[in-house]
């Protein structure tokens, strides 16, 4: 019998260009910004500066090897290099800089969902 796809291959072509040019859209706005600190994405690199505090948060939480015994609770705040910053539930970081309060700071990453359940499991 073998295997039979759902959609015909033009369909998903279709699919597939309609899903990168709305991730390009939420880009170009300034919503969607993806990349590290080792990758430039064009002209989007430039949207979000890199944040070696935050990726250094983010590191640190996510090693529970090393660092087991380190908790976190939701909305807390902590301040690491100068900067204040909180996780929401669901682990993602914002760092909270004068004049981000009304979107409750900027987004710096998140952490997998084992490490966050691991992280506020432990408080």
């Amino acid at each position: 019998m073998g295997f039979q796809p759902i959609v015909s291959s033009t369909l998903s072509k279709g699919l597939v260009n309609s899903w990168l040019t709305l991730i390009d859209l939420l880009r170009k706005a300034g919503i969607l910004v993806m990349g590290s600190s080792n990758e430039k994405m064009g002209d989007y690199s430039q949207m979000t500066p890199w944040d070696p505090a935050a990726e250094s948060i983010l590191v640190r939480f996510g090693d529970i090897e090393h660092h087991p015994n380190e908790t976190l609770a939701p909305y807390e705040e902590f301040s690491v290099a100068a900067k204040t910053y909180s996780v929401t539930p669901g682990g993602f970081l914002y760092r909270k800089d004068p004049g981000s309060e009304e979107v409750g700071g900027f987004f710096c990453g998140y952490l997998s969902d084992w490490a966050w359940r691991y992280r506020t499991a432990a408080a």
